[in-house]
């Protein structure tokens, strides 16, 4: 604990991707990532706790995701997938 109402949140977890929101940019469609990706994140960052009979907080975080498996390839890069439905 920082001080009243202030603390440090770590995060580690590990996760499979269930869904994708294609987008556009510069007028080509482009998606992160795909249904059934396998993830790590880690994070961390100062929370603030705003209620504490909730109790409820917000936490500012900084880190990274990385893909530890994807179903049928080998791959630990982001994927970023361009003209993919």
């Amino acid at each position: 604990m920082q001080g009243p109402n202030l603390g440090v949140a770590t995060n580690f977890s590990e996760f499979t991707q269930i869904g994708v929101s294609p987008f556009m940019l510069s007028g080509q469609p482009y998606q992160i990532g795909r249904v059934g990706v396998l993830e790590r994140l880690l994070s961390t960052g100062e929370g603030t706790r705003t209620d504490p009979i909730a109790p409820k907080s917000f936490t500012v975080v900084a880190g990274n995701a990385v893909v530890t498996g994807v179903p049928g390839q080998q791959s630990f890069m982001p994927i970023v997938l361009r003209n993919a439905p």
